[in-house]
Parts: structure tokens; C-alpha cells; sequence
């Protein structure tokens, strides 16, 4: 994990945690693999969002069947660059600990997390509203505790900003096109 000390006045205080959100990719792998995954809620992480999940599964008839772990389901550039799996486990376990998907299926979802193949995005509707709309409150409730004390690097798209933004966070981070993590995080951590 990377946990950094803010000198605050020439003193070490509170130990930061960064945390970045990753994007969600409609394009998705339909590769089946010998390995079976777990299937079910009790394996997706943030119990709070289990209500609007059922909601979704069942409004969208979202079939649980053969999951994946989710760096291994999405497809799109950063998805099939990051090539997770040649990963060192040591940089594999960084990556799972510091890192969420916001998902416009599941909402909050750890990048180890076993998915289902569903081809969906933020602007698909449920029940008279876009998928974004749907999740907007539920997500910022959930990471205004979650990043609460952290410094979070968000690398998603437009559908995706204002999602998650707990305050707190600095809002020159959240408007970057391009996150320049040497001088943000320098600036933020020091």
C-alpha cells in the first residue's frame, strides 16, 4: 500500500492512503476460463450498495453466470495494456488494494471483484433512469466515508466524474485531463 506522512509545520501527522478509481469498460471479454469463480453478493465488496445491485440485476435480467475477475472481463485500452496478469504479485496485491471500479452495473467494485459478462454503460437505463442517475447518491454516500483522510487519483472519463467526488478531495485532481501523479500527489502528500 502506498501510505505517505503530511508534514504539517515541520511535524509528521496523519498517515494518507491513495486510492484510485479506475473506469469501467463496456467492452467486455467473453473468454471462459476452467477456474470457477464465486458468484453472488456476498462476494462484492461495499454490503451497502447490495440493495440498488439486486435492483439492477433484476430491472436489466443480468445473467450471474461464468464470472471473471473484473482486470480479467474488461476490455478497452487500459484494460488490455494494464496486462494484470503478467503482473508481479506484489504489484498485482498494490493494484487490488488501492484501487476501485466505478461500475454502472454494481457500483463500487474491487479490481479482483468476479463479474458477470454484461455489455452496459453509464447511459443504459433502468427503470425510467440512465445508470448514472441510478447510482449518483448511493456513490457519493459510499466514498464520502470510504475516502475519507485519503488522496484520491480518479483516471475516469467524463461519464464518470462527479460520481464518486466525496469532499475533501482536492478539486484540482478531480479536474485534470491528464493526472500528473509526481507533481500532484508531491504537492498533496508533502
Amino acid at each position: 500500500m502506498i501510505y505517505q506522512r503530511r508534514k504539517i509545520a515541520g511535524k509528521n501527522a496523519k498517515i494518507t492512503f491513495v486510492r484510485f478509481i479506475l473506469l469501467w469498460s463496456k467492452r467486455q471479454s467473453k473468454i471462459k476460463l476452467r477456474e470457477k469463480y464465486p458468484v453472488g453478493l456476498e462476494v462484492y465488496p461495499f454490503e451497502k450498495l447490495n440493495t440498488k445491485r439486486i435492483e439492477v440485476i433484476n430491472c436489466l435480467g443480468i445473467n450471474m453466470k461464468e464470472p471473471l475477475p473484473l482486470w480479467r472481463r474488461l476490455k478497452g485500452r487500459f484494460w488490455e495494456n494494464l496486462e494484470f496478469w503478467v503482473l508481479p504479485p506484489p504489484v498485482q496485491e498494490f493494484i487490488v488494494e488501492s484501487s476501485l471500479v466505478l461500475s454502472p452495473l454494481f457500483g463500487l467494485l474491487k479490481v479482483d471483484t468476479p463479474i458477470p459478462y454484461v455489455e452496459y454503460s453509464w447511459n443504459d437505463n433502468c427503470q425510467g433512469s440512465k445508470l448514472k442517475d441510478w447510482w449518483k447518491e448511493p456513490l457519493k454516500q459510499t466514498s464520502k466515508e470510504l475516502f475519507k483522510d485519503q488522496v484520491v487519483v480518479p483516471l475516469v472519463g467524463r461519464q464518470e466524474e462527479g460520481l464518486s467526488t466525496p469532499q475533501g478531495i482536492p478539486s484540482e485532481i478531480h479536474r485534470r485531463k491528464e493526472v500528473e501523479l509526481r507533481g500532484v500527489l508531491k504537492d498533496k502528500l508533502l
